[in-house]
């Protein structure tokens, strides 16, 4: 968190900030998109049923010899497997974003994240690449989340290396984060330049 872009003082050994993504906000974020998917499923299986009756389906299906049950086992396994889809989904944005984190040095960014779940990824872009700072808010569902929960996506575009950008998400205070990255990358250049 950001209070004062001007109480940071240059550190030669360590990085003088480092930003971590909100790891509970990202959960939320899964589930509310998921919470969204469930809903919008009850809403076409219902205007289904009202139009065209499921029953028709069962008997479809009974033709090739296959039952199909739509009391309690049903609900039972659909609640089961939503249950199921949703600690998967808990356990990979944890495992993804546990250990993510950008360090901002006097004249570096080196970034941490994980790929492939566990293996810790390092990367050191130098400020002089990075061509465009810019924060994201993709689509209404996102806009609206970051709005109510303060938090966001930071965009760097990059040259010269091997990707063209790096996203910085569910960076919490993005605007004051996005103040203090363009304040720390100009005055990286600015020293360089000198």
């Amino acid at each position: 968190m950001v209070e004062d872009n001007n109480q940071y003082e240059v550190n030669q050994n360590g990085p003088f900030q480092t930003l971590k993504p909100n790891l509970l906000k990202s959960i939320l974020e899964k589930l509310f998109t998921l919470g969204a998917l469930v809903l919008l499923l009850v809403i076409i299986l219902s205007l289904l049923d009202s139009f065209v009756s499921i029953s028709i389906l069962v008997d479809i299906l009974e033709v090739f010899n296959i039952s199909f049950d739509i009391g309690i086992s049903f609900s039972m396994f659909l609640f089961l497997f939503l249950l199921g889809f949703l600690i998967l989904i808990i356990l990979w944005s944890y495992s993804v974003n546990s250990k993510k984190k950008y360090e901002f040095y006097e004249d570096k960014l080196v970034v941490h994240e994980n790929s492939l779940l566990f293996y810790l990824n390092t990367k050191e872009i130098p400020y002089k690449n990075i061509v465009k700072i810019k924060s994201d808010n993709e689509g209404l569902f996102d806009a609206v989340f970051n709005k109510v929960f303060n938090t966001g996506k930071i965009i760097l575009e990059l040259s010269g290396m091997n990707e063209d950008k790096i996203e910085l998400e569910f960076i919490d205070n993005k605007e004051q984060n996005l103040q203090f990255i363009h304040k720390t990358v100009n005055e990286s250049l600015a020293r360089q330049r000198e």
